[in-house]
């Protein structure tokens, strides 16, 4: 099976005089790292066919990884990928029944308020640094962002590939954009 690449960050610069790489993560979150067995470094692309490395060492470093690559053996090599896009494998977002999810896994799915109405389908993902944010395109046309709480949550129906929501009275015509 072939893997599916998802862009999870960049590499700033090599690190220390062995090969290792600072990798920035766009989303700082590297909950993910200790499952990371391979990698992939390419350009930016929307379908990557990155280069393909196996993970020595990784570790948490300031806002992303400190990763040593497996064929890479001193500074001068390292130094060569900065700059390149760093991407994992998609089956690393894929959360366990019980554990917190990963907003991926909810991309395309409806959202439906508790009078049965399907108001939209998330299509994208924002955040106002207090919480993460659904950005739905609405049914009836244009976007709401959506703060994605747990108060809000009714039910998440993964088979159905949809979310009921409880919204208070007025909130979804004021989180139109």
């Amino acid at each position: 099976m072939q893997t599916v690449w998802r862009k999870v960050g960049k590499v700033k610069e090599a690190h220390g005089l062995r090969g290792d790489l600072w990798i920035f993560i766009f989303s700082k979150d590297v909950s993910w790292s200790n499952e990371l067995r391979e990698f992939g470094l390419g350009p930016d692309s929307e379908n990557p066919e990155p280069t393909v490395h196996q993970v020595e060492k990784v570790k948490a470093f300031k806002e992303g990884l400190l990763l040593k690559p497996a064929e890479i053996f001193d500074r001068t090599q390292a130094e060569k990928l900065k700059g390149q896009m760093f991407y994992v494998a998609e089956n690393l977002f894929q959360s366990e029944p019980g554990d917190t999810i990963y907003l991926s896994e909810i991309l395309n799915f409806e959202v439906w308020d508790q009078t049965a109405s399907c108001r939209g389908k998330i299509t994208a993902f924002s955040s106002n640094q207090a919480q993460d944010l659904l950005v739905v395109t609405k049914t009836e046309g244009g976007l709401a962002e959506i703060p994605f709480v747990e108060d809000f949550i009714v039910e998440m129906d993964y088979q159905n590939k949809k979310i009921i929501m409880k919204l208070p009275e007025g909130l979804w015509d004021l989180l139109s954009l």
